[in-house]
């Protein structure tokens, strides 16, 4: 299906997509330096192309910064884990708030170090398997950044975290010149991603008892891109189309080339086997005919498979049998007729499927699902229920559970008049050609439902066709049917509904602007453009997985009315929002977002402040992460 590559043979990126190398000066954010990339490449604006930064250096650093552009920046969770390399100053005679020149300074009293002390010292901290980063930092306290609450004048406690260095050298000492409050000492240093130098310039006063702050810092490396590679990297503003880069060359991860087959199984989501040369990688870039990039993946625990966990392209129309057309496009081998609306595609429509594959299996017939788009009951109702699924997800998840080809009939007025002798002449033998017939015990069909399976049994051996009846799948002491499951859902009972489906209910949706309410409070969220005939679960707050640009993220799904801000509103409008856990990224409005419904944490609640919404928000998120860690939702 597919064969391992060795070497590297990146084609030429177009504009829209790569990276690009940026020497950032002393003084600009990393998001401003962002900015000035747009601009200098002309894609800047508000609907322009997006980019962002693979990495932060705080607005005092100067050095490599790496900028994703277009959709490269699908590859930022894969490339800021790379390792960095650092030049750093650091000033020994003063602590500051910020640990760096850019705070304020106290002096301190405490004897100057000798630079045989802090020779030695160094030595102990290449050590260090712990950090704790600087009050003054982006990250995540409680649900807020520590530098917002450091704002608010809260007192921070920042947890430490796990650190790698590889080395610290020091290059050079500097005796303190006029005005300086001691001696300054160049630190070479490596390590690995999430270390930051300003807290090793503050450990290392500690260390030798005087206190120290990071007056000058540098990137020069991140993992195999340097600046003093071929060629001298420019500033932000001075970006140019030639500068732009292919983005496969950050990964830094073994390379596998799909065929076409195994690139239909990878846009799908679906496992693929793992080369045995592969067996020991962490990740693996797949790589689609064209040179392109298709995703990414993970050896399974059995290393047996590749799990894809990020995709960059979608299924090939080829590859994708949606909706087949007339009976002569069909194979001339006449096929076995799954026949059901198939809403959801649950437990029990895949075990009649199955049931379908078994039947068409020894004569080697094609299973073919039949369908209906309406919902029959938006015509002879006048009112659909809420959908499980859209029709293009039940009609991918009705080939992936064995169908070759999927029908889609029209379900008209003038349909829905069709007798049950006129809905098997027409359709299922005239049209279909029909071999063999699968439905479900309780099957209705024809004008005012007027046909039963009994009634399909005497009409189809009239013409040679079989019949095949599944029994219904019970769970409990229930049938599993997509009724009960959209009770359940209404109830916000998804646990059990997913146990009826096979797995968690979805929800993809477009992002949209929102009241920006959650990232007022710390907590931004995706406001989500849920179809009307889309079924959302109760209100309240879930937890699960959300898939941006094919990655997948721990996420907080909140449904409802906000009654907290829209209490004094007649109809205030229900959204779904969602919060994906640990995302720093740029926004991403208009892109599609995924949704997976694994947990219901609570109800909708108001409370007697937003500071107890947010403690309720910030436990949320604990109580999401506890439940994800428990199924391994993400492993």
């Amino acid at each position: 299906m597919q064969r391992p590559e060795d070497t590297h043979r990146h084609p030429a990126t177009p504009l829209r997509s790569g990276y690009v190398l940026v020497d950032k000066p002393s003084g600009p954010s990393s998001h401003a330096a962002v900015q000035q990339v747009r601009r200098a490449l002309g894609i800047g604006g508000r609907r322009g192309t997006k980019a962002g930064h693979a990495g932060t250096l705080d607005p005092f650093a100067s050095g490599l910064l790496v900028v994703l552009i277009g959709s490269a920046t699908r590859l930022m969770p894969f490339v800021v884990g790379h390792d960095k390399r650092y030049l750093v100053d650091v000033r020994f005679g003063a602590s500051s708030t910020t640990d760096d020149r850019e705070g304020e300074l106290t002096p301190t009293d405490a004897a100057r170090p000798e630079r045989a002390r802090v020779e030695q010292a160094l030595a102990t901290l290449a050590a260090v398997t712990e950090q704790v980063p600087p009050a003054v930092s982006a990250i995540h306290v409680d649900g807020r950044r520590a530098y917002q609450r450091v704002r608010r004048g809260e007192v921070v406690d920042v947890p430490a975290r796990p650190v790698r260095f590889d080395s610290i050298e020091l290059m050079d000492w500097r005796e303190p010149a006029a005005g300086e409050e001691g001696p300054t000492a160049r630190l070479d240093v490596r390590c690995g991603s999430g270390t930051y130098m300003r807290a090793l310039a503050r450990d290392l006063g500690e260390a030798v008892g005087c206190s120290a702050y990071c007056v000058e810092l540098r990137r020069s490396e991140v993992g195999d891109l340097a600046l003093d590679g071929d060629a001298a990297a420019p500033a932000p503003d001075e970006v140019r189309i030639e500068h732009v880069r292919d983005a496969r060359e950050l990964l830094q991860i073994p390379e596998l080339v799909l065929d076409a087959v195994g690139l239909a199984h990878v846009a799908a989501g679906r496992r693929i086997p793992l080369p045995r040369a592969l067996v020991d990688a962490a990740h693996v870039a797949l790589v689609a005919p064209d040179g392109s990039l298709a995703g990414i993946a993970r050896p399974t625990s059995d290393a047996a498979l590749l799990q894809p966990t990020a995709v960059f392209v979608t299924q090939p129309t080829a590859a994708r049998p949606a909706r087949i057309g007339p009976v002569n496009d069909l194979d001339t081998t006449r096929p076995v007729i799954a026949l059901g609306t198939f809403d959801g595609v649950h437990r029990g429509h895949r075990s009649m499927l199955e049931l379908a594959r078994t039947a068409a299996a020894p004569d080697a017939r094609p299973v073919v699902a039949m369908t209906f788009d309406p919902h029959p009951r938006a015509v002879v109702a006048g009112g659909a229920p809420p959908l499980l699924c859209s029709i293009e997800e039940r009609v991918e998840r009705i080939v992936a559970a064995g169908a070759e080809r999927v029908e889609v009939v029209p379900f008209t007025q003038a349909f829905s008049t069709l007798s049950p002798a006129e809905f098997v002449d027409d359709w299922l033998v005239g049209r279909l050609r029909a071999a063999s017939v699968v439905v479900g015990h309780n099957f209705r069909f024809g004008h005012r439902a007027a046909g039963d399976v009994t009634t399909l049994r005497e009409l189809c051996a009239a013409h040679g066709v079989d019949v095949v009846v599944c029994d219904l799948l019970v769970d409990g002491d229930q049938a599993v049917s997509s009724s009960r499951i959209r009770r359940l859902l209404v109830g916000g009972n998804v646990e059990i509904a997913n146990q009826l489906l096979g797995f968690a209910y979805d929800l993809e949706a477009t992002v949209e602007h929102g009241a920006r309410r959650g990232r007022e409070l710390g907590m931004p969220t995706a406001n989500l453009g849920v179809p009307a005939t889309r079924l959302v679960p109760a209100d309240g707050v879930y937890g699960g997985v959300a898939t941006l640009q094919g990655t997948r993220w721990p996420a907080a799904t909140s449904v409802g009315t906000n009654p907290q801000f829209t209490a004094d509103q007649a109809h205030p409008p229900r959204t779904v929002e969602v919060h994906l856990i640990g995302y720093e990224g740029p926004d991403f409005y208009g892109e599609q977002l995924h949704v997976d419904f694994e947990q219901h944490i609570r109800g909708q609640q108001t409370f007697d402040s937003v500071e107890q919404l947010v403690e309720q928000m910030q436990q949320d998120l604990k109580d999401v992460q506890a439940g994800l860690d428990a199924r391994s939702s993400l492993a």
